[in-house]
């Protein structure tokens, strides 16, 4: 059974991938694309719940973002690297989040990703 090698090494997954970075991963909550306030609402409802990081939908807003959570931004891969590239030159300076699938092939987001801070 491919998928249950790890098993029968004897090992965590994370060994497998290089060993654990000793800090905890927060479980995020997917917030699906709708209007915004629906949106916001469900942030709210998952943030009450504990969770600190939310992947949202591009047209999310990002001002809702509160200190210690993080925002995970999904294009679903709608991008090409160059609007992608225009859209985050746009942003203010240290405005800090995630752009998750911003391309539609892994060729595309690494060259968008080569041409980012």
């Amino acid at each position: 059974m491919p998928g249950r090698l790890w098993q029968s090494v004897g090992l965590p997954v994370s060994e497998l991938l290089g060993g654990s970075t000793g800090v905890p991963m927060p479980m995020i909550s997917s917030i699906y694309a709708r209007d915004p306030q629906d949106m916001r609402q469900r942030v709210a409802e998952h943030r009450a719940r504990g969770y600190l990081g939310h992947s949202i939908k591009v047209g999310a807003s990002l001002v809702d973002k509160r200190p210690g959570e993080y925002f995970i931004v999904d294009a679903n891969g709608g991008f090409i690297p160059e609007t992608a590239l225009r859209m985050l030159r746009l942003l203010p300076p240290g405005f800090d989040f995630v752009l998750e699938a911003p391309c539609a092939t892994w060729r595309e987001t690494m060259s968008l990703r080569q041409r980012c801070p």
